[in-house]
């Protein structure tokens, strides 16, 4: 099949290839370019689940500290911070 892709993601492929030409009026499309742009958004994909699981993580971290006798605000209030940068990127690659 070429570039380690199955039949199923061959498929899905195409199928995306005919729904854009259907949708955008698009003569013909390349299927490189296609496998390009849904490579890309699968990399974005996986790079905002990761991002997504780090500001999970944050949170719990805030929970854990806050909870804790004696609870650090400078590492409480560190800790948010990330987690405020880890929410805009993620809004930001969202859009």
């Amino acid at each position: 099949m070429g570039r380690g892709w199955n039949f199923d993601q061959w498929s899905a492929v195409h199928k995306f290839m005919m729904r854009m030409q259907r949708d955008r009026n698009v003569k013909s499309c390349s299927a490189v370019v296609v496998l390009e742009r849904m490579e890309d958004c699968m990399s974005l994909s996986a790079h905002l689940n990761e991002l997504k699981k780090k500001h999970e993580n944050l949170s719990n971290a805030v929970e854990k500290e806050l909870r804790a006798p004696g609870a650090d605000t400078l590492k409480v209030a560190e800790l948010k911070k990330q987690k405020l940068r880890l929410k805009e990127e993620i809004n930001r690659l969202s859009v």
